[in-house]
């Protein structure tokens, strides 16, 4: 089979991802469809021009909701939702939406030419649990594209992280600070841990917890900060969540945990007084980049240079190590 790279797959010089004849993912192309595959800024790019010349945008419901508390309610109001593989049909080729667990709502996207290629972009994800799938072509994240970006700790992250606001709570209040996403997967896991001290959130961070709890994650436990409840929470110990926007906020008490996928050599380890940071990611490693074309085995690998510094040496390693061709874009 002949695959061409400008025809079938490849990334534009704003970032756009282009699957087939009618697909642009994450950025705004001149295509009649904008796939938009989870509510991080850097995958809602010229969102304004999408909506106002495309044809149709698509998302998964969550995402919608998140886009609407995130930006405005306008912004969203055009987004078609789709379901997690339910196949959406275009003049003659078919997307499908797969689990990304990169942050709730996120999104793999599969593109099947009339030709019958299978055409794929990752977005970014999270594998596993993010099930590999087969495709001629995958355009891929290349978020820690760099083998020495490899956590041989993965697995006892959570634990870590939980033991570590166990242990602060002794001294006080405990503030983490993340990204959307990433701040309602540490409510789940606080709640999933025998750890009672009630969770305090912002007006945004509260309202995406409510809809992840409408979609069916079981949250419990945390309280607006500005309502009578949080208030009345706030003098006793508790645990604050914050966006990052906010990490540089300094405290006269408790204990501030920032949250960062850029740490390798430890899970855990404190960077100031009173103040840690724990290696909770929620991007595969390069490792896991490698296991995932290990078992799809595409005949291209395009790896995602507008959003990561390290695509070109992931497509070199991609080729060394598995034998498949691989390239960067733009």
């Amino acid at each position: 089979m002949t695959i061409s790279i400008v025809d079938d797959a490849s990334i534009a010089f704003n970032g756009a991802v282009l699957l087939g004849k009618n697909f642009a993912c994450d950025a705004h192309y001149e295509r009649p469809v904008r796939i938009i595959t989870h509510a991080h800024s850097d995958h809602l790019l010229n969102l304004t021009d999408s909506l106002r010349l495309c044809e149709t945008i698509l998302s998964t419901p969550i995402t919608k909701e998140i886009i609407a508390i995130l930006k405005e309610k306008e912004l969203s109001s055009r987004i078609t939702t789709l379901q997690y593989e339910v196949p959406y049909e275009f003049e003659g080729e078919r997307v499908i939406l797969y689990p990304a667990h990169h942050i709730v709502g996120s999104a793999q996207v599969l593109v099947e030419s009339k030709e019958g290629r299978r055409l794929l972009y990752t977005g970014d994800f999270k594998f596993p649990p993010a099930t590999p799938i087969k495709a001629d072509i995958i355009v891929s994240e290349a978020t820690y594209g760099n083998p020495a970006y490899v956590r041989s700790f993965r697995d006892s992250v959570e634990s870590e992280l939980i033991k570590l606001v166990k242990t602060s709570l002794k001294k006080g209040p405990v503030y983490i600070f993340g990204y959307h996403g990433k701040l309602q997967e540490v409510v789940k896991l606080l709640n999933e841990s025998d750890i009672t001290a009630p969770i305090l959130v912002q007006e945004k961070v509260f309202r995406i917890l409510q809809v992840c709890r409408d979609y069916g994650m079981e949250l419990s436990n945390f309280f607006h900060s500005d309502s009578y409840e949080g208030e009345l929470i706030m003098d006793s110990p508790h645990i604050g969540l914050y966006h990052m926007g906010a990490s540089r906020w300094t405290f006269s008490e408790g204990v501030k945990i920032i949250l960062s996928g850029w740490q390798f050599d430890v899970p855990c380890k404190r960077v100031g007084e009173n103040e840690y940071q724990v290696a909770l990611s929620d991007h595969s490693d390069f490792e896991q980049l490698m296991e995932y074309f290990s078992a799809s085995r595409p005949k291209l690998v395009i790896t995602d240079n507008y959003r990561s510094g390290d695509a070109p040496l992931l497509a070199r390693e991609i080729k060394r190590r598995l034998n498949i061709n691989a390239i960067a874009m733009p």
